[in-house]
């Protein structure tokens, strides 16, 4: 052990102590002997006084063998305690257990049938980017006539606005019947589940609604391609659209689309109409339509017009049919009467009837860039890109929109909207490519990306 001498010389606290008591000497130097005498005549009127004096100058005056015994006798035995310390254990370096990373390739063949399982063992129904149908639903609440195509074609608004997967409009669907066949509207589940891998969709979505006390009732299903159902989903509220409605969001999140995403999207009353009798009239426009009955498109949107004035779905509808039947200025007002009732649009239509109104009015390349905006945020809209190459064609770009058309096609082979539909809705009367090559072309490049 160190001596207290040391110990009090080290860099401690009682290194500072031991230096303010070398100041001793100087100290008593200091004391004159004047002041003695002063204090010895205190001393009889202050005896406590004088002791403690006395005992601070024995302090001062201390030899240093007192101060190192001192040290030993009060300071030593922690010194000692001090010494003693925990046992240390030996230092050990472990070994570097770290693997090495590998890589697992799974083969497309395996990769697929993979995601499938995960994704029904998450309920996710469908995958990101597959095609469903929906087929007319079961009326039971209104007995309208063709009210459950109506109904249908409100329930595919709302689920248009999806973008995890992508709703097939109807008329796609009906014209892959093929050549010679009804051009209806009409879709019945069986009809729908046929056509189903013609026009490459996953899901057929059919269902019914009714109504009990003063309540509508909407029960959804999905049904595979082998007819077998694989979820529903149902709704019930005071009216019958929004039922649907509640039914519809509850279908896209069993097919797997976000939570926020739905939540985002516009109620199916906002985008279409309250009204059934409104609805009835634009699905017979629809219909009319498509078969080429452009005068009974334009008295049939006119009635739904007349039910609902803001029904901007009808209004452009009707731009539509101006158009086909050679009436572009009719036309152009209606396009500019949906422009007013534009909330009333879904997003992606909204985006539609901004390009549509830029080509009426001849700013081509600013409609080239907005069909181009609309295609961007729905990649499986085909009209967008038919309409941006005929534009292009029209202001004689390079290659004049075939790159776009061959996209179109690789999209859409039933060719919906018809190709020379676009034209003439957009004015355009020159020559265009032959759809029928396109959609070969289109076919053999699938064929060699699958190779």
């Amino acid at each position: 052990q160190p001596s207290f001498r040391e110990f009090a010389t080290s860099e401690s606290p009682f290194a500072r102590t031991r230096r303010a008591f070398d100041w001793r000497a100087r100290i008593m130097r200091s004391v004159s002997l004047a002041k003695l005498g002063v204090w010895v005549g205190g001393a009889r009127r202050h005896p406590r006084i004088v002791l403690t004096a006395l005992v601070a100058v024995a302090v001062l005056v201390a030899p240093q063998e007192i101060w190192d015994w001192a040290g030993e006798r009060f300071i030593g035995a922690r010194t000692a305690l001090s010494a003693v310390q925990r046992p240390s254990l030996p230092e050990v370096s472990m070994p570097n257990l770290r693997l090495p990373k590998i890589t697992v390739e799974i083969p497309e063949i395996v990769e697929g049938p993979v995601a499938k399982i995960g994704d029904m063992l998450t309920g996710v129904v469908a995958s990101r980017g597959d095609r469903v149908i929906v087929a007319d639903l079961e009326d039971r609440a209104s007995g309208a006539p063709d009210a459950g195509q109506a109904l249908a074609l409100t329930l595919e608004t709302q689920l248009s606005q999806a973008t995890y997967f992508s709703t097939l409009p109807r008329e796609r669907v009906v014209r892959a019947r093929g050549r010679g066949s009804r051009t209806d509207m009409s879709l019945a589940s069986a009809d729908a589940l046929y056509l189903a891998p013609a026009v490459g969709a996953s899901f057929v979505i059919t269902g019914v609604v009714s109504r009990s006390d003063s309540l509508y009732h909407a029960q959804l299903s999905i049904l595979d391609l082998d007819g077998s159902e694989r979820e529903d989903a149902s709704g019930s509220a005071a009216t019958l659209v929004a039922a649907l409605d509640l039914a519809a969001r509850e279908l896209r999140h069993e097919l797997g689309e976000p939570a926020d995403d739905i939540d985002a999207s516009q109620a199916t009353v906002k985008v279409t109409s309250p009204s059934l009798e409104a609805l009835i009239a634009y699905a017979g426009a629809r219909g009319a339509l498509i078969s080429g009955r452009y005068s009974t498109a334009i008295a049939l949107t006119a009635e739904a017009i007349r039910h609902d004035s803001t029904y901007a779905a009808a209004h452009r509808l009707a731009a539509d049919a101006y158009a086909q039947a050679g009436q572009r200025r009719n036309a152009s007002r209606a396009l500019n009467s949906a422009w007013l009732y534009r909330i009333r649009l879904t997003a992606r239509e909204r985006l539609r009837l901004e390009a549509d109104r830029l080509a009426f009015s001849g700013e081509l390349n600013a409609a080239i860039a907005s069909y181009d905006r609309l295609f961007s945020a729905y990649r499986d809209d085909a009209a967008a890109l038919k309409s941006q190459a005929v534009l292009q064609e029209m202001i004689g770009a390079r290659g004049g929109g075939l790159g776009n058309l061959q996209v179109a096609y690789s999209i859409d082979r039933q060719d919906w909207p018809p190709l020379a539909n676009v034209a003439r809705f957009l004015g355009y009367g020159g020559r265009l490519p032959e759809v029928e090559s396109l959609i070969e072309l289109a076919s053999e490049a699938d064929s060699l990306g699958r190779r």
